[in-house]
């Protein structure tokens, strides 16, 4: 994704904030729903 290791611990440690788009990013790669790291601060209808 072109992401440095160092910047993933700091997405992992919370040291720097993700934008959505890398979030979704991340998810296409992982081949999760973003929901399943955001769940906790949305309910979904």
């Amino acid at each position: 994704m072109g992401f440095s290791h160092s910047q993933v611990q700091k997405y992992e440690m919370g040291k720097n904030r993700m934008a959505v788009s890398t979030l979704v990013q991340f998810c296409k790669v992982l081949k999760q729903d973003p929901m399943a790291f955001l769940g906790d601060h949305f309910h979904r209808r």
